[in-house]
């Protein structure tokens, strides 16, 4: 389904990762489009599962804290008509303090989300991720969620689908209820959700099939880039054109050729010059 980069760690910023020989060879034939995505919700969600597994690893069947934001870059394609690199983001709400550093006595800054004045900047998608037994990990979601802007595309995975075994669980219809009942304009992205349980890849087809919305969204903003460039190119042309038709050599047959003999005149006294110059030598 995916085919990878692998990922580093790093203690100051998202580990962009070292490329493996297949990816690499595919990213040296060059990028179609960079989309990049979040992964979102509480702990113990699942969040480090899924980035782990839209890389090709294995999910841990032990729960280890994520200490700050990690990142992963996967190669991708829509409808296998390009090559798309995506960098997904596995956000960490409140980051773990590391060890203080004895030459400086601090200890290194932590990566979390409020590390960001705008973490939805630049960012073409967004996964949100709770547990389903857990109710206050879906509350997370509907409050997190009025912060997405309404242009970027939205997939909310309702996760733990198989330790499901008491009717306090949050339900996939309630999901799409609250969605449903949100108040949003008539032309924001959409906001869509899937049943899954990550550790046993459940959920993740809907998830690579929601993967062509961010790419559709970053692709649209490159277009739209483009087309405000061309119009604005063709106005300053149109204005330049406009203003040497003020010109009176151009609007003058005789003022052009007036001018066309003064330069004519000037080339051959140049000439002349450089000949007699050559001459003295």
């Amino acid at each position: 389904m995916f085919n990878l980069w692998r990922r580093s760690s790093s203690s100051s910023s998202p580990s962009k990762g070292s490329i493996n020989k297949n990816a690499q060879k595919k990213f040296a034939r060059g990028v179609d489009c960079n989309v990049k995505l979040l992964i979102r919700g509480e702990r113990r969600t699942g969040k480090s599962a899924l980035l782990a597994r839209l890389q090709g690893k294995p999910a841990s069947g032990t729960y280890t804290q994520t200490p700050q934001i990690e990142a992963a870059n996967i190669s991708w394609s829509y409808k296998k008509t390009g090559n798309v690199k995506v960098e997904i983001w596995d956000v960490v709400n409140e980051g773990i303090v590391g060890k203080v550093d004895p030459t400086t006595g601090q200890a290194p800054p932590i990566l979390d989300a409020s590390f960001f004045d705008n973490i939805y900047k630049g960012v073409h998608g967004v996964v949100f991720i709770f547990d389903v037994s857990k109710k206050w990990t879906f509350n997370y979601v509907e409050k997190e969620l009025e912060n997405v802007p309404d242009s970027i595309p939205i997939m909310i995975m309702a996760n733990f689908q198989d330790l499901v075994s008491s009717g306090n669980c949050t339900t996939l219809e309630e999901v799409e209820m609250f969605i449903e009942m949100l108040n949003r304009p008539l032309d924001a992205a959409p906001i869509l959700c899937c049943a899954s349980s990550v550790v046993h890849d459940f959920g993740l087809r809907a998830l690579h099939s929601f993967l062509g919305l961010p790419y559709l969204f970053a692709q649209r903003i490159w277009h739209e880039s483009q087309l405000n460039a061309n119009i604005a190119e063709n106005a300053n042309l149109l204005r330049s054109l406009k203003e040497s038709g003020k010109d009176e050599i151009t609007r003058s047959f005789e003022n052009f050729a007036e001018q066309r003999k003064k330069r004519i005149e000037a080339r051959k006294e140049q000439q002349q010059q450089k000949q007699q110059q050559q001459q003295q030598q």
